[in-house]
């Protein structure tokens, strides 16, 4: 089994965490470390690890004000998801969110609750 690179496994990671509603952004940390390098530059937001035989994403995410457990484990299950239709064969996956910011609620409208799934 030939497992993908950390960058690409971070950047589909990224593009399907920044489509679930309530996720506003993914938050490289307040000194820019939370990012996975690769040799097109870095994926900032999303770390890419081997933890005990299975690959560990973090997504570091910044949230619309509102309910955060269900919005963080809609973002692990379609980030999840996503990674297992991409590489089949380069599992076991393991998905974690941290929640690094919260986006003001006047300044971002939060998901309505059909909106996420809880």
């Amino acid at each position: 089994m030939t497992r993908p690179a950390a960058a690409a496994v971070a950047a589909t990671a990224a593009d399907t965490a920044r489509r679930v509603p309530g996720v506003v952004d993914l938050d490289s940390g307040p000194l820019g470390t939370k990012v996975t390098y690769g040799s097109n530059g870095r994926v900032p937001g999303i770390t890419v690890r081997n933890s005990d035989g299975a690959r560990r994403v973090t997504l570091h995410l910044k949230l619309a004000w509102g309910p955060v457990t269900p919005i963080a484990k809609s973002a692990i299950d379609a980030v999840l998801d996503a990674l297992q239709s991409e590489y089949p064969d380069a599992g076991p996956w393991q998905v974690d969110v941290e929640v690094l910011d919260m986006a003001d609620p006047d300044a971002v409208e939060a998901p309505s609750p059909r909106d996420v799934v809880a």
